[in-house]
């Protein structure tokens, strides 16, 4: 399965922008709608399962 921009956003949000990070995560396969060319239409979509590897950022609003 290709991954669209979509799905690629997804992955990168929870494992990082570095794909090689991707590799071993298990992932839900949905089916959804994207927006492609201002129209909705059926999709794909993965949903992570697998923990996030991120370190979580801390802002002002982070509890200690």
């Amino acid at each position: 399965m290709s991954l669209n921009a979509t799905n690629c956003r997804v992955l990168a949000r929870a494992y990082g922008l570095e794909s090689d990070d991707w590799i071993d995560k298990e992932v839900e396969l949905v089916l959804g709608e994207v927006e492609y060319e201002g129209k909705p239409q059926e999709a794909i979509l993965v949903k992570p399962v697998s923990p996030s590897s991120k370190k979580p950022e801390l802002d002002d609003e982070t509890p200690l």
